[in-house]
């Protein structure tokens, strides 16, 4: 039987910001590493957009290195589909008025997320299908916008 994941670690190279006024912006200075569900608050990058309405936040992971954590302690390889091309997408619209932050929280589902690929033609490869809810919240700010 197999263990389900206690967390899970996953390497974003690139977060990027849709919005109608800008197009799209990138906001990660340099790559990180998130562990969920343990991540506690992680600023994921920050740039001026003016008023708008920002439609997609996009997180791009490395092609690979993520990984799972079982609950009996073993780290076990994590396959992210188009995790590299397309990302781990978050829909809006969230509209953002004069100097405004955009605080975004992602809420992780990890136990929905992470599925072991048994199927006939599987691989027998962990994989993360993403199940994520986002709770946004507009903060006043000093000098411009950001996100």
């Amino acid at each position: 039987m197999c263990q389900l994941p206690d967390s899970i670690s996953l390497q974003v190279e690139v977060v990027l910001v849709n919005s109608d006024a800008n197009g799209w912006q990138s906001v990660l200075a340099q790559p990180l590493t998130i562990t969920l569900p343990i991540a506690q608050r992680i600023e994921l990058g920050a740039v001026k957009l003016g008023p708008t309405t920002v439609n997609e936040v996009r997180l791009r992971l490395a092609e690979d290195g993520h990984t799972i954590f079982t609950s009996d302690g073993q780290a076990l390889a994590l396959v992210v589909p188009s995790g590299a091309e397309s990302g781990l997408k978050l829909h809006g619209p969230w509209s953002m008025g004069e100097c405004k932050t955009l605080d975004l929280a992602l809420v992780f589902d990890v136990a929905q997320s992470v599925t072991l690929d048994t199927h006939e033609t599987g691989s027998g490869q962990w994989m993360l299908r993403p199940v994520v809810a986002t709770q946004a919240q507009l903060l006043e700010c000093s000098d411009a916008n950001a996100i």
